[in-house]
């Protein structure tokens, strides 16, 4: 098919009228003529996502397949979206990588930057059919954990010798990494060619007292009334107590009255605890009381659900002020106008220049935008003279830092060989080659004055994976996983958190000395072990603090009292003891909305110890499965009984057992086990209700003392219970 029959095709399926400079540029440079790999760097709103449609609809044309790869699932479910027009119109197979047969089959496979590379690491017959990469958001190789895994992708991108296009708002080494890329031809598009217009300015808060600067924001946000306003802050806490803030000047000013039924507080409540299936947290009735102003937070200490809930209500029109974190700096696509950047510290350190242009970039998206004014806005706060000199010579300046490989880190170096063995490319040769094709290399060889010996660097840390059991050497077999290797390489492979090797030596040194023992202390050096590695846990409220949690520590001779201790007390004494969110928060003092999230990574933590364990031989007590399912359903120990059947999860047991004890009350007889139903297994309190009563009248009292059973429910579990019985009576 020619060029100009490839474009007029796609234009017409997209509805377009006629190409935009982005695309001609890329077009002029041959990237519908020839296979040679491209990188784009053109700012938001210019046209990158169709200028890859165009490759990607001349590849299948010609009969080709092609992978898309994007940094988040959240992103691969938006292409999905985007691309579903070449399924309703031209009938190309659209999937993603978790579709059964979806590598054998789809024409155009959306897919995590992870999981290609997992994927294709271990599996390269994956990629046969495929012609085309698009290599999306490309600008995290700046970025630690995400770079060291893009970087790795790249590398075996080349060896598959898929053709590749990377897309970037911005990036700095253009022409170096091209180079890498193997001559990659670039496409750089200036910042004018932008569909919607930014502007970017100071907002000076310098001239007031430091205690009132965040009401002299609010203040010039509200005179601008450029909103929707995305405003990005350094931590979780920050987003929630300024959303407070500026709902309380809302209020108190009148600014946002007469409003409708959608925004009464009891309304979002509601609403919010239909989503939820429970009440609401502290934070989470903090938020619904800011919605009520339009004005939201968002950020990872919320539900997922209700971050869902908070984006709809943004998209919709219902929220004028966001307060939140860089997590929505990449790939919200919104109908923000004006985004505000009120801390430039992140962390120790100030905010990159790359990540500031991402930020900037989810203002005035040009599919929000309707017929008015064509323009987006960026503000910046500062709070000095001087503040306000860098960010408008550093900031406004583009002065973008250099892109490194991220590889050269010894963890990250040590991390690729481990996984380079587990793929059984576990030769010396397999492992220097792989390094030889890295941006490490390239970067390192091109900028070093002399020799750069990668070989002895390989030998060195292949020295270190010996010596600490990750691999043993078997000579002409090449290098083999120990069993600590082996479950560490697979837990990181399903992990989006850069734990250090360390961390796994230090679970199997606590193995061998403890066991595996279903105690409070397990649960605890597995969440200190994590947080101490990454910062896993939940938060400890500001300013506040628990005397339970203190004195329980103090006990024990923990002085140091912080945010693992917290997490560690409220998972075991209140999460796996059913205790509601509500109750946990006020006694506790943890912003405890992300609990189920904490969960569940420990439960992965609690499965690579019984991984480690069955590993040298041994297995695994009963008690430590149990273990696992009170860590994962939140459930007490006399409810594992009950909770380790499918479908009886925390809010199911915690009424049975309710109505357990409502039974107890009422039966005017007594039973083997009703007087000590604390101490006995909620099964074997149903088993003698069944026993004494009879099923008729058993089932009666479930259904007459539940809130959630009835006919149908309570005829389930009556079964469940008889199926029991012969357990019991052996």
């Amino acid at each position: 098919m020619k060029t100009d029959e490839v474009i007029a095709e796609l234009l017409s399926l997209k509805g377009y009228e006629s190409l935009r400079p982005p695309q001609e540029k890329a077009i002029e440079q041959g990237l519908l003529e020839n296979n040679n790999n491209y990188i784009i760097i053109a700012p938001t709103s210019t046209g990158k996502t169709f200028t890859a449609e165009l490759a990607i609809y001349r590849t299948l044309k010609s009969g080709g397949r092609v992978l898309y790869l994007v940094p988040s699932k959240a992103l691969v479910t938006e292409k999905m979206n985007d691309f579903k027009y070449l399924n309703e119109k031209k009938h190309y197979l659209i999937a993603d990588s978790t579709g059964e047969d979806a590598w054998d089959e789809a024409h155009v496979l959306i897919t995590t930057v992870e999981t290609f590379f997992f994927n294709t690491l271990k599996n390269p017959t994956l990629t046969r059919g495929f012609n085309l990469a698009i290599v999306d958001e490309f600008h995290l190789l700046y970025d630690r954990l995400r770079g060291f895994i893009l970087e790795k992708s790249l590398i075996l991108s080349k060896e598959f010798n898929l053709r590749l296009i990377c897309l970037s708002a911005t990036f700095e080494d253009k022409k170096e990494v091209a180079e890498w890329l193997g001559s990659a031809l670039l496409v750089n598009i200036p910042e004018e060619n932008r569909q919607i217009k930014l502007k970017e300015d100071v907002i000076p808060v310098y001239d007031v007292a430091s205690t009132n600067r965040q009401k002299e924001l609010y203040k010039c946000l509200i005179k601008l009334d450029n909103h929707p306003y995305l405003i990005f802050c350094n931590t979780k806490p920050n987003t929630a107590s300024r959303a407070r803030d500026m709902a309380e000047y809302v209020h108190k000013n009148k600014l946002r009255t007469n409003l409708g039924n959608e925004y009464k507080v009891e309304n979002i409540r509601k609403e919010m605890e239909a989503i939820l299936g429970r009440e609401l947290t502290e934070n989470e009735e903090l938020l619904s009381q800011c919605l009520a102003y339009k004005v939201g937070f968002h950020n990872a200490l919320l539900d997922m659900d209700i971050r869902t809930f908070v984006e709809t209500r943004f998209n919709s029109g219902m929220i004028d002020w966001l307060f939140a974190t860089t997590t929505l700096a990449v790939g919200f696509n919104s109908p923000t106008k004006s985004v505000v950047i009120n801390d430039l510290r992140l962390g120790d350190d100030f905010l990159p220049v790359y990540m500031y242009i991402q930020m900037i970039g989810r203002a005035g998206r040009p599919q929000f935008c309707g017929d008015g004014e064509k323009i987006g806005y960026a503000y910046v706060v500062a709070n000095s003279t001087a503040n306000e000199m860098q960010i408008r010579s550093k900031y406004f300046g583009k002065q973008l830092e250099n892109a490194y490989s991220h590889i050269a880190y010894d963890d990250y170096f040590r991390k690729a060989i481990l996984e380079l063995i587990y793929a059984e490319r576990n030769r010396y040769t397999n492992i220097i080659s792989f390094f030889e094709n890295s941006f490490n290399t390239f970067q390192t060889k091109r900028n070093l004055f002399g020799t750069y010996n990668l070989i002895e660097k390989i030998k060195e840390h292949v020295t270190w994976l010996i010596g600490n059991k990750f691999i043993r050497d078997e000579g002409a077999a090449g290098y083999k996983l120990t069993p600590l290797g082996e479950v560490t390489v697979e837990f990181l492979m399903h992990s989006y958190v850069a734990y250090p090797l360390t961390a796994f030596q230090r679970i199997e040194e606590y193995i061998k000395e403890q066991g595996l023992a279903p105690t409070f202390d397990t649960v605890y050096m597995l969440i200190k072990t994590l947080n101490e590695a990454t910062g896993f846990g939940l938060y400890k409220k500001q300013r506040e603090s628990s005397p339970e949690v203190e004195q329980f520590f103090g006990r024990r001779g923990i002085i140091e009292v912080g945010n693992s201790e917290y997490t560690a007390y409220a998972i075991w004494y209140g999460w796996m003891e059913n205790k509601t969110l509500k109750d946990i928060e006020n006694t506790c003092k943890v912003y405890v909305d992300p609990i189920k999230s904490v969960a569940d990574e420990l439960i992965r933590a609690l499965s690579l110890m019984e991984n480690m364990f069955k590993a040298s031989g041994r297995n695994v007590p009963i008690a430590f499965q149990y273990l696992r399912i009170r860590v994962k359903k939140g459930i007490g120990e006399k409810e594992v009984s009950v909770a380790k059947y499918p479908g009886y999860g925390r809010e199911m047991t915690k009424d049975l057992y309710v109505t357990a004890v409502s039974i107890i009350n009422a039966i005017k007889r007594p039973m083997p086990l009703a007087k000590d139903i604390p101490n006995s297994s909620l099964m074997e309190f149903y088993i003698d209700l069944l026993n004494t009563e009879g099923r008729e009248e058993a089932k009666r009292y479930l259904i007459s003392h539940s809130r959630l059973f009835r006919e149908g429910r309570a005829e389930s579990f009556i079964e469940l219970v008889e199926k029991e019985i012969p357990v019991k009576a052996s």
